[in-house]
């Protein structure tokens, strides 16, 4: 039993990750590994004997209640959460945590397996600017396409206009003329739309249904010259 209690405790503090116990019915923290002293800036004194909600930002304070945590690992043990942990000096970082019950003599516990995932989150939010701007420069190369369509009538018509004496005496030439260069005036503003529809930010606070269809087809139109020219 001695050989079992020594090899767990060699496992605990050996952990890379921060391992945190606490108390089950009371949150208060009984013991943690010096991987969770170290993620949380602080010394063992400073942890134990305090409660586990110390741990985590006080606008999570509710969603880490003791009876809110004790419920989550009684009933989905095996998930893994994603939140944040608050270090000595106030710096919030990123944590996935994996929360258990246990039975330390005789004692039901509650241990919280904590993992800074704070370069990883980095990494991801570098991959997903990558992605962005590879996908901006698609629809940037598609804008300027389409914007050339609407301006070769633009400018073809408005010259001829200005170069053509005899044009601008015929009043039905220079109507169907205006007509085609309006045309592409008003296809130019409706890329214009579709891209401020595009990029337009969404209000957290207000809920609407969304017509998929429609920013399927705006977000075609927009990448469509780009891709077309890339299958061709």
């Amino acid at each position: 039993l001695l050989e079992s209690k020594n090899r767990y405790q060699i496992l605990f503090e050996d952990a890379q990750d921060g391992i945190c116990l606490a108390d089950a019915s009371t949150g208060e923290i009984i013991d943690c590994n010096q991987a969770m002293c170290r993620v949380t800036g602080r010394n063992k004194s400073e942890l134990v004997g305090q409660k586990q909600i110390m741990l985590h930002p006080p606008q999570d304070a509710k969603a880490w209640d003791i009876s809110t945590f004790y419920r989550h690992i009684t009933e989905a043990s095996s998930q893994v959460l994603d939140d944040h942990l608050i270090l000595k000096d106030g710096k919030i970082i990123p944590v996935e945590i994996k929360g258990s019950r246990i039975r330390i003599g005789g004692r039901d516990c509650m241990m919280g397996i904590f993992r800074d995932v704070s370069e990883r989150k980095k990494t991801e939010q570098k991959l997903i600017q990558h992605a962005r701007m590879n996908a901006l420069g698609q629809m940037a190369s598609g804008i300027a396409h389409d914007f050339n369509n609407c301006l070769m009538p633009i400018v073809g018509f408005s010259e001829m206009l200005l170069e053509d004496a005899e044009a601008r005496k015929d009043s039905k030439t220079l109507i169907s003329m205006l007509k085609d260069i309006n045309q592409a005036a008003g296809d130019a503003k409706k890329v214009v739309q579709h891209l401020r529809e595009f990029y337009s930010p969404a209000d957290s606070g207000k809920y609407s249904l969304l017509d998929i269809n429609g920013v399927i087809q705006g977000a075609t139109s927009l990448t469509q010259p780009k891709w077309k020219e890339e299958a061709s």
